[in-house]
């Protein structure tokens, strides 16, 4: 089934005015669920539509919002989504992280 992706609002007040005054960055949240059977080589996720079709610069995970103990890394080359276990190995193939919510921050240039 894949990933589910939900884009937060939670930037705090002034936030975007202060950091990007040109207006030339944009910086979204994203919380993003998996699903029941994790992929080897990870879960496609492609960012660039939310930059109307340019890379993003950064993608950093800012919580694990279910305290799981795995972390997330984004290969921007493949475009996918890779999950980790907390001694640092690939998750294994059809494990079930349907549990594992981690929001994402994500910054590129804005066009």
């Amino acid at each position: 089934m894949g990933l589910t992706i939900a884009q937060k609002n939670i930037m705090p007040r002034n936030y975007e005015a202060k950091r990007n005054v040109a207006r030339r960055f944009k910086t979204i949240y994203l919380d993003i669920t998996f699903d029941s059977s994790y992929a080897t080589g990870g879960e496609a996720l492609d960012l660039r539509p939310y930059f109307n079709g340019s890379e993003p610069f950064f993608v950093g995970q800012s919580a694990n919002l279910g305290n799981s103990g795995y972390r997330v890394e984004y290969d921007t080359t493949n475009h996918k989504l890779l999950a980790y276990t907390s001694g640092g190995t690939q998750v294994s193939n059809a494990t079930d992280l349907s549990a594992l919510v981690v929001r994402l921050i994500v910054e590129g240039i804005a066009k």
